[in-house]
């Protein structure tokens, strides 16, 4: 019993220190701030912007923009899930094709998110451009993870699996995908991420008829700060959410 204890008191030692604390001192500074500057238009105080999420939380257009914005992003990441896969194991496994490759990726991770957000603005529709966007973003970053896990499969393992006669299907099945998958997961939870941020901010941009980087862009432009905060914690808190279901279920996979 008192082991139990013990190991209930660490936890919640631990939540305190990693997010309790940081939580309480970010908006400690966040309220004094507030208060120096004495300009709720430009910087509202955190009981402001807590009162516009309580106010948010009953109306169905905001359930009705998040779930837009995770639409899309989901959309994206499963999108690029299936590339990245193709992509990095052909990357992995021919060096050749991952030079081809390693130019284009390389000026993907390079170049501005904006800059592609304002020339998909011209190629697609405003429903498009955040998943394509999104898409063009994460792709680098889950291909070459895979790849990466590929190009660390143990040789000596893959020697072995020759001289034993493996078949493709068992050298994928025993070698290359429990080589692979570490790698992979964590490439896909970075990637899962950022397809929110990269999501939200091509909506704001291209203006879709719902999405919360709409509604942000909508109260900046009405001057509502205090719903710029209350949208942006709103995603924070959704992505955060996602992301741990997500590892969730990875792990839950890792250990079968």
């Amino acid at each position: 019993m008192t082991v139990q204890k013990s190991g209930v008191l660490h936890a919640l030692n631990g939540i305190f220190i990693s997010t309790v604390l940081p939580a309480c001192t970010l908006f400690f500074i966040w309220h004094v701030q507030s208060l120096r500057l004495g300009l709720p238009l430009v910087l509202p105080a955190p009981a402001a912007v807590f009162r516009r999420i309580a106010a948010l939380i009953p109306d169905t257009r905001f359930w009705h923009h998040a779930g837009a914005t995770a639409l899309r992003s989901f959309r994206s990441f499963f999108i690029s899930l299936l590339l990245s896969i193709v992509l990095g194991t052909f990357a992995g496994l021919f060096p050749r094709f991952r030079s081809f490759i390693g130019f284009p990726m390389g000026i993907i991770k390079a170049s501005p998110v904006v800059s592609f957000i304002l020339l998909a603005v011209f190629w697609f529709s405003t429903d498009t451009v955040p998943v394509f966007i999104g898409l063009l973003m994460t792709l680098p970053i889950m291909s070459g993870s895979c790849a990466a896990g590929i190009r660390e499969t143990d040789q000596k393992i893959l020697a072995m699996a020759r001289i034993y006669g493996f078949s493709l299907v068992q050298k994928i099945r025993y070698i290359y995908v429990p080589s692979v998958l570490p790698y992979f997961l964590s490439g896909a939870l970075t990637a899962f991420s950022l397809s929110w941020k990269v999501v939200a901010a091509a909506e704001v941009l291209c203006l879709p008829k719902r999405g919360i980087g709409t509604a942000m862009q909508t109260a900046k432009t009405h001057i509502e700060t205090a719903d710029v905060f209350a949208y942006t914690i709103a995603i924070i808190v959704l992505s955060y959410i996602c992301e741990r279901a997500l590892s969730m279920i990875f792990n839950r996979r890792k250990k079968r």
